[in-house]
Formats: C-alpha cells, structure tokens, sequence
C-alpha cells in the first residue's frame, strides 16, 4: 500500500472498515478537511453498493489509477444556459 494521497479513480482501503473501492468523488471544506467517497466494486443481492465518505487520511492507496478517471470539466453540459428564458415577471 502506498502512502500517496487518494485521486480519482484509485483503488483504496479504509483503515478502521476495511472497506476497498473506487474514489469516485473528492471534497474538501472551507477548513481544509479533504474527504473522498469511496464505492466498493463489489454488488449486493445483484445491486450496486452506495459509496461511503472518509477522511483522505483514513484511506490507504493500494492501486493507484485502477479506474481511469474521465472528468468532462471543460465540456459545456451544464451551467447557465446561454440563452436564457426571459422571467416571468
């Protein structure tokens, strides 16, 4: 295991849980604390398992980019439209 900070897309373990999975989404608050959701691969009764979120610092990388991740961040899918409706009033 590494001590690399977690990022998009690496396979990490939790270190109280032991829960392993994919980071699929990273925050971090006005404080500084930087947490990471965590969705195992694994399923339950055939359905997908809901993503759990830990302290960065609680979960170890074991394979770093085991997902690769593809953020469209520049891509113009959302947002205020450019056009927008006029208002009601």
């Amino acid at each position: 295991m590494s001590n690399r900070v977690p990022q998009l897309g690496d396979m990490v373990k939790e270190s109280v849980t032991g829960l392993t999975g994919v980071v699929v989404c990273i925050s971090t608050s006005l404080n500084g604390c930087r947490q990471v959701c965590v969705v195992p691969r694994k399923l339950e009764a055939g359905k997908p398992v809901d993503g759990q979120w830990y302290d960065d610092a609680r979960v170890k990388v074991i394979e770093a980019g085991a997902v690769k991740a593809s953020p469209r961040f520049a891509e113009k899918d959302g947002g205020p439209a450019t056009n927008p409706m006029p208002s009601a009033n």
